[in-house]
């Protein structure tokens, strides 16, 4: 058996994971008994120690949260952020912009297709992100049309996401982020 490190993964014997798409019942079961992993990206303004939210369409995250989503097989946390970026805000950056934050778990009681009352439970590896003007209004006019509001990213600072009652986890983020 040969063991390589590769992304920061131990794979044995040079072994490739293949993605297969599930059915929609098969899924519905796994995830009953199994812990998705997510990427998710916090943008955030050093200077003015703000996070930017996006208002989510979607259950279970319905509501102001980070953008980001499913990590699949074979995939390193740092390129499945990369990947749900890219594919949630259109915008294509450099890997070493993404710094690793945290990780945080959530358990949800609802998911968005059916069986609804199923739930699930996220393992999420959260990244930050600093972006300059320019590219917050890229992210902003071009947010995934079926996971988030149009042109609803906004800025939050300690005080509003206390106001807004924001999930807990975004308050934790913002604070391993700005109080150090």
């Amino acid at each position: 058996m040969k063991i390589s490190k590769i992304k920061g993964i131990y794979i044995e014997n040079n072994h490739q994971m293949k993605k297969v798409q599930l059915e929609e019942n098969i899924y519905s079961k796994a995830i009953s008994s199994l812990i998705l992993v997510c990427s998710d990206i916090i943008i955030f303004n050093n200077k003015e120690k703000i996070i930017y939210l996006a208002k989510r369409r979607v259950e279970p995250m319905k509501g102001w949260w980070e953008i980001g989503g499913r990590r699949f097989a074979g995939e390193t946390a740092l390129e499945a952020a990369i990947k749900n970026f890219t594919r949630e805000t259109t915008l294509k950056l450099k890997p070493s912009r993404f710094k690793f934050i945290t990780t945080i778990e959530n358990i949800w009681k609802d998911r968005e297709k059916k069986p609804k009352k199923i739930g699930k439970h996220d393992l999420i590896f959260v990244f930050a992100l600093q972006l300059n003007n320019k590219e917050i209004k890229i992210v902003s006019e071009n947010l995934d049309k079926k996971e988030y509001y149009p042109n609803s990213l906004e800025k939050f600072d300690k005080k509003r996401l206390l106001k807004e009652k924001v999930h807990p986890a975004l308050i934790e983020i913002y604070n391993k982020i700005f109080e150090k």
